[in-house]
């Protein structure tokens, strides 16, 4: 049954990174890191300690994975950042006085994004 839910979430996460769906690609690490603790079972029952050893890896790849789809870093900083008049309200990255005075608050990606999102809501 390991097996099994080894082949599942790893097709699977794979399958959803490797498509054109947007939305399905947010959702790849973390249908892989889903997958991490059968691996860690399977290594654990083989006594694989390579194979543990790999595991540790693949899941610090899913960790990164996620914090960059899930675009963390810009959450945690809305969140949890003080506020200045130097940095972008979105993701927290210091600006430069003509990136402040052409984007305001927002860095160029941010700006973008926020832009976007106003399209797609309209």
């Amino acid at each position: 049954m390991t097996q099994i839910f080894i082949a599942l979430f790893g097709l699977g996460a794979i399958w959803m990174a490797m498509g054109t769906d947007e939305r399905l690609h947010k959702w790849a690490p973390i249908v892989g890191l889903a997958g991490q603790p059968f691996w860690a079972a399977f290594a654990w029952e083989t006594r694989g300690w390579g194979l543990g050893a790999l595991v540790v890896a693949y899941t610090a790849v899913y960790l990164r994975g996620a914090w960059v789809q899930w675009e963390a870093r810009r959450w945690l900083w809305r969140k949890f950042g003080t506020p200045s008049e130097t940095r972008c309200i979105g993701c927290g990255r210091e600006l430069t006085p003509d990136e402040l005075h052409h984007y305001v608050l927002n860095c160029e990606r941010c700006a973008g994004i926020a832009m976007q999102e106003m399209e797609d809501a309209a």
